[in-house]
């Protein structure tokens, strides 16, 4: 995706990226700069291990032309509100692209609600093979000039995304997992009817297969962070030990 952009922009365009991305979102953006784009960073609140919006809003600018952020931190666990941030990129005429690979296997996904123009994710965060998948909006994957194998054969959304022949094994997997997700809707339907009534058909199956993954997850994770507090002599708890790391990481990368 990085590269589509690099056949698009000019040396001088800016990238906005995060320190909370995970290094397999971060580098491709950062080669970029080898072409002479110029890539800034969106800084993080140590205190909270959230992402600064006051400093994401003071380094947005007309030159701005993707703001890649993450929806879920895979390194620490922090949920962003991609939403607003969406907003305000959008402002600027900034296209977004949101990873939600730490976010999807635990929470459902409406792309009309956040507004982001592309969502990236590997189906194998959801019971599927390692399969990239994009979301993108029409008038966005128009515009990409993809890097692919003979890459003038198809110049199409979808399929100029594609970098070669399909693995067909692995769409078909991934197909196989939205099925199980819709499966465990069905079971739990009569439990979930009233959360999901303005939905249907396979949408409807899909999301009451999430909300009941996610209740069983919240109920989990309620009792570990009770059982936690009662570990004797414990100085802080495996989320802040996480953080330290994850701040550590970063102010190392910075020096």
């Amino acid at each position: 995706m990085a590269f589509c952009f690099a056949r698009m922009f000019k040396p001088g365009d800016e990238t906005l990226i995060t320190n909370m991305d995970h290094e397999a979102n971060r580098p491709p953006w950062r080669l970029l700069e080898q072409l002479g784009f110029v890539v800034n960073v969106v800084d993080i609140h140590p205190d909270t291990i959230t992402l600064d919006f006051e400093d994401f809003k003071s380094k947005l600018s007309d030159k701005t032309k993707v703001f890649a952020i993450n929806w879920a931190a895979n390194s620490c666990g922090t949920i962003t509100d991609v939403k607003k941030f969406i907003v305000e990129a959008h402002k600027y005429g900034a296209i977004t692209i949101v990873g939600f690979v730490h976010y999807a296997p635990h929470k459902i996904i409406d792309v009309k609600d956040i507004d982001t123009d592309i969502l990236q994710c590997s189906t194998y965060k959801y019971f599927g093979p390692h399969l990239g998948v994009t979301y993108s909006k029409k008038e966005i994957g128009d515009k990409l000039n993809s890097t692919r194998v003979q890459a003038y054969d198809n110049t199409q959304m979808p399929l100029k995304l594609e970098t070669g022949t399909l693995a067909m094994e692995l769409v078909n997997g991934a197909a196989e997992a939205i099925k199980f997700i819709a499966d465990a809707g069905k079971h739990h339907m009569d439990q979930l009817e009233d959360e999901v009534k303005e939905y249907s058909g396979l949408r409807k199956e899909i999301v009451a297969g999430m909300k009941a993954f996610e209740y069983y997850e919240d109920e989990l994770a309620d009792a570990l962070r009770v059982k936690m507090k009662d570990i004797k002599d414990s100085k802080f708890t495996v989320r802040e030990r996480v953080l330290q790391e994850h701040l550590q990481f970063h102010s190392e990368l910075k020096g």
